[in-house]
């Protein structure tokens, strides 16, 4: 796998549901998946996810589709041996920084899917991240960073060298 980046000046992520042929066509083999992934890990939850089935850069504009599925079949997607498709895990990133410049990570939780890794504040674009037929990736990010680092929007200033906490350097001490 090689990688390219880009300078861009936009992004375009549009909402079109669709068929899926593979969450179609292995739905016994995703269920078992499921319950095998999902034993003993509570904070597994089934709900609806966004991913990314058509994506391209023109010019300096970056263009999505993303598509609504299930959280398992999206699993079982990354997990399970599956030929290349046109389906991507297609979310935003931000690396947080506190107001006295050091970055932000957590572990995940033992009863999540990716047990013990360490992230900074991301995650999947859902249900929620629509707006008026569009994703709102930029969104999806601030409520991650929210969700996870127990930070509330005002807390987050979001602008040249990427998001900024105002929390004091100890973090925990505003978690909600």
């Amino acid at each position: 796998m090689s990688l390219s980046f880009h300078e861009l000046d936009a992004v375009e992520a549009l909402f079109e549901p669709g068929d899926w042929p593979f969450a179609r066509e292995r739905a016994a083999e995703i269920d078992r998946y499921w319950q095998e992934a999902s034993r003993g890990k509570s904070g597994m939850f089934n709900g609806t996810v966004l991913v990314q089935r058509r994506g391209r850069v023109e010019g300096r504009t970056f263009r999505a589709a993303y598509m609504p599925v299930e959280y398992k079949q999206f699993l079982a997607y990354q997990r399970l041996p599956v030929p290349a498709t046109e389906v991507r895990n297609g979310f935003g990133m931000a690396a947080l920084r506190t107001a006295d410049g050091h970055f932000l990570l957590g572990e995940m939780g033992a009863g999540t899917a990716n047990a013990g890794k360490i992230y900074f504040p991301a995650g999947t674009p859902d249900m929620g991240d629509v707006k008026e037929g569009r994703v709102d990736l930029a969104g999806s990010v601030v409520r991650e960073m929210c969700e996870e680092a127990g930070l509330t929007e005002g807390e987050v200033r979001v602008g040249a060298g990427g998001p900024r906490s105002s929390c004091p350097r100890r973090l925990p001490s505003c978690a909600r």
